[in-house]
């Protein structure tokens, strides 16, 4: 049995592996302000094959929020700190949530755009976060300089 050339010339790692993409990759939990839209928190990298979004939510997300703190999260996050979509009591509100989901599929999709992010990464493994994090900082400074891509008022 042949083992697939990876990270660099290292031998493929299954634990890198991502299903949906069907190749390897590292996964990281962006958290961003409701309010703002500013990136408040980045954890990561993680592999993708032994570090799915609930975990690093339970490990890393939840710890850090105050008491009584809710977060906004999709319908793939069951916890008790998480309002997810169908969590609503006006129609305002529920207007109010599907806005702020997308601004923050709009984050994702710009940090996805960094050349660095998209393409494979041909260096060690252990510097990608150093690659991720400079796109999130320039992402809040953009942010912080031009303002939000999308209004929302919650």
């Amino acid at each position: 049995m042949v083992r697939k050339k990876a990270w660099g010339g290292l031998p493929f790692d299954p634990q890198y592996y991502c299903h949906k993409y069907k190749s390897a990759g590292v996964r990281y939990g962006i958290t961003s302000c409701i309010q703002t839209g500013e990136i408040v928190d980045v954890a990561g990298p993680f592999p993708c094959g032994n570090w799915p979004d609930i975990n690093i939510l339970k490990k890393y997300v939840v710890p850090r929020l105050a008491e009584g703190e809710m977060i906004e999260a999709d319908r793939g996050y069951r916890h008790e700190r998480c309002r997810n979509p169908e969590d609503f009591f006006t129609k305002s509100e529920k207007k109010a949530k599907k806005r702020v989901a997308a601004r923050h599929e709009t984050l994702n999709g710009r940090l996805a755009q960094w050349r660095s992010l998209c393409w494979a990464f041909r260096h060690n493994h252990h510097e990608h976060k150093y690659f991720f994090y400079t796109a999130a900082i320039v992402d809040n400074l953009v942010y912080q300089k031009y303002g939000s891509t999308f209004n929302c008022s919650y």
